[in-house]
C-alpha cells in the first residue's frame, strides 16, 4: 500500500509546483505507475522509470523539426538555419530530429539581405523554461560561409528546449535567435 501512496504523493508535490512556476498546467504522465518497475528500475536500458512526466508532442510553443528551418534574431538583422541535426545511433552518426541525448547541430548565419557571415556566434544557451534548468557548455566550432557546428548540444530530457544562439556583430552589437524545440520521450 506504501509503495502506491509515495507516487501519488510526489505527482502532487510536482503539480503543485508546476502551477507555481508558471509551468503548462498539464502534467502528463506515462509509464508504469506500480510494481516491480516503479519500485526499483532506474530506467534507460534496465526498464522502466516508473514515469515519464513531460510529453511535449502537442505543445504549440515548439516549433516542429525540419532540416533547414530557420529562424529570424531578435532585432530582424539575422536569419539563423538549422542546416542539419546529427545524432549518434549505435556509435554512428546519423540525420535526423533532435533527440534526448547528444545532438549536434550544423547552422548557417546570413544577414538580413541573406549573405552568409562568418565570426558572428558567440555561444549557445539550450534551457527547459518549464524546469528552470540548461545543460552543458555547448562548443561552437566555425566552418566558414557563414556555417558553424554547435557540439555536443546534449539534450538529455524530453520535453520543450529553448535552444539560444548568440550572436554579435562587427559593431559589437548582441543579438540572439531562439530555436523552440520539443525533444520527444
Amino acid at each position: 500500500m506504501r509503495q502506491q501512496v509515495v507516487p501519488l504523493c510526489l505527482l502532487v508535490l510536482l503539480g503543485m509546483a508546476a502551477c507555481e512556476s508558471g509551468a503548462p498546467s498539464t502534467l502528463v504522465m506515462t509509464g508504469q505507475t506500480g510494481g516491480a518497475g516503479a519500485a526499483g528500475g532506474a530506467g534507460g536500458e534496465g526498464g522502466s522509470a516508473g514515469a515519464d512526466f513531460i510529453d511535449c508532442s502537442a505543445d504549440t510553443r515548439a516549433t516542429p523539426y525540419a532540416a533547414g528551418m530557420k529562424e529570424t534574431s531578435l532585432s530582424g538583422a539575422w536569419v539563423v538555419k538549422l542546416l542539419n541535426n546529427t545524432f549518434l545511433v549505435n556509435g554512428k552518426p546519423v540525420a535526423q530530429a533532435p533527440a534526448k541525448g547528444t545532438d549536434s547541430w550544423t547552422i548557417e548565419v546570413d544577414d538580413a539581405s541573406g549573405r552568409p557571415t562568418d565570426g558572428i556566434v558567440t555561444g549557445v544557451s539550450p534551457y527547459m523554461p518549464d524546469h528552470r534548468h540548461g545543460t552543458t557548455p555547448v562548443m561552437v566550432t566555425p566552418a566558414g560561409a557563414g556555417t558553424y557546428t554547435l557540439t555536443p548540444l546534449y539534450l538529455y530530457m524530453s520535453g520543450y528546449w529553448e535552444i539560444t544562439i548568440a550572436l554579435t556583430g562587427t559593431s559589437g552589437a548582441t543579438d540572439s535567435a531562439l530555436f523552440p524545440i520539443c525533444i520527444p520521450q
